[in-house]
């Protein structure tokens, strides 16, 4: 990742195998060069809805205007604010008034710092831990910030569509498959559960759609990580989204 204006960060550029990285910070398949003018996936890791709608607010400003514009949402959805958020905060205290804890952080990051903390507290990441809101502020947040799309949308002229995508363990049989972490309390699973049931009824109106239950029946491994699809379940995801947009 590196620091990005408005948004915070992005994914720095990169060409391999199976992941690649536009200079903006958009992952690619075949066309490096991106613009709001030609069909591509524009997006990014770790971003929900808040981050998405500065996203498309920076753009726009910069007049970089879509003819269309497809969210996809669900799993991401119910955090009290964006990944590294934690992190940038004290690189900001410590720039501006504690300059000595600029050292202590960099300590922290060695190989030697990383070895003795496994030792001591396990193999675990706690800067990746993230507060959540509850599920029903989750949703509120998802819902208003829809609105605000929309309202970009009316204002520029431009369609948008929403889809709330199918996650692990709802309403399929994939809670806890091969590449899921142990470490996932029940406690987080019915979180989850209710915030996916509550964002379901957001799809009432006619440029959204459910797609939770996509994954249901399926018999194949669908990840390629934790929450990743397949390259199948990515075309079965693409053919409904397209489906549904020649529906609209």
């Amino acid at each position: 990742m590196i620091y990005s204006d408005w948004v915070g960060f992005k994914e720095r550029p990169i060409s391999g195998e199976f992941v690649n990285i536009s200079p903006e910070g958009f992952r690619y398949s075949g066309n490096k060069s991106l613009t709001l003018n030609s069909e591509g996936n524009f997006g990014r890791a770790y971003y929900y809805s808040s981050q998405e709608l500065a996203l498309l607010t920076h753009l726009i400003r910069k007049n970089k205007i879509p003819s269309i514009a497809i969210f996809i949402d669900g799993l991401n959805e119910g955090q009290k604010n964006p990944y590294f958020s934690h992190q940038m905060k004290k690189l900001f205290v410590a720039y501006n008034y504690e300059p000595w804890k600029r050292f202590k952080y960099f300590i922290e990051k060695t190989s030697l710092f990383k070895i003795l903390n496994i030792f001591i507290y396990g193999n675990k990441d706690f800067n990746l831990t993230r507060p959540l809101v509850s599920e029903k502020e989750s949703v509120r947040i998802y819902q208003t910030n829809k609105k605000m799309i929309n309202a970009l949308a009316k204002k520029h002229k431009f369609k948008t569509y929403f889809f709330i995508q199918p996650v692990p363990g709802y309403k399929n049989k994939f809670e806890n498959h091969k590449f899921m972490p142990d470490d996932i309390n029940e406690e987080r699973i019915e979180w989850e559960t209710t915030k996916m049931k509550l964002l379901e009824i957001t799809t009432e109106d006619k440029n959204s759609f459910d797609f939770t239950a996509l994954l249901s029946g399926y018999e194949k491994q669908p990840f390629v990580d934790a929450v990743h699809y397949t390259e199948d379940v990515s075309r079965k995801l693409a053919k409904r989204i397209s489906t549904a947009i020649e529906i609209y």
